[in-house]
């Protein structure tokens, strides 16, 4: 395998190729000759059940079945006094980087420093739904809620400069899919954000 640097399985379906990608990922972390890292979207070659039961890899393979890489891009518009740095609605478009995942959050958003006064640091508070469509389990409607600490980066009477990071939670609901359970997780991340208020 020294020499194996890009490679593509092709056959029809049930002829060894997803046993034979696990049998290289063992082969190649046996022992930890070499840092193996899986990317297994549709659990296939950990199978991996609910309670985290599957094939045993081996130490030097670290799998992952969700690749979590987004964009997301969000506006909102609403009220601020001294007290409040922010008040009001706003909607997000979050899109998976490697496959056609989308999420289009709304959700009422509170941002606050705890004081009249300028303060560089701020709490932000999001709750609502999430429109969510998910590659191979079709749409659902969802919770959002995210918690979020900011840091002012620039400030004048008119404008606002911002970075915010922030803990984002929406539960998915369960899918059945050739009589097998799906989904049923909670999607969690963390996030950083640049932003701007007018």
């Amino acid at each position: 395998f020294d020499d194996l640097h890009s490679t593509m399985l092709y056959s029809k379906p049930g002829l060894g190729k997803t046993t034979a990608l696990r049998d290289i990922a063992c082969h190649l972390g046996q022992g930890k000759r070499l840092n193996v890292l899986v990317f297994d979207e549709r659990n296939e070659i950990a199978a991996l059940d609910g309670a985290g039961n599957g094939y045993d890899l081996g130490s030097g393979v670290d799998l992952t079945a969700r690749d979590m890489t987004m964009f997301e891009l969000s506006a909102g518009f609403g009220y601020k006094n001294p007290w409040i740095r922010f008040a009001g609605v706003g909607a997000s478009i979050l899109t998976m980087m490697n496959n056609s995942s989308r999420c289009y959050p709304v959700y009422a958003m509170l941002r606050t420093s705890f004081s009249p006064y300028f303060r560089r640091c701020f709490l932000e508070v999001k709750a609502g739904i999430s429109f969510s469509s998910l590659l191979n389990y079709g749409s659902q409607n969802n919770l959002f809620g995210s918690l979020g600490v900011g840091i002012t980066l620039a400030h004048s009477r008119k404008f606002t400069s911002h970075v915010v990071l922030r803990g984002v939670a929406i539960p998915l609901k369960k899918v059945i899919v050739d009589d097998e359970s799906q989904l049923g997780y909670t999607l969690a991340y963390a996030s950083i954000g640049i932003g701007c208020a007018f």
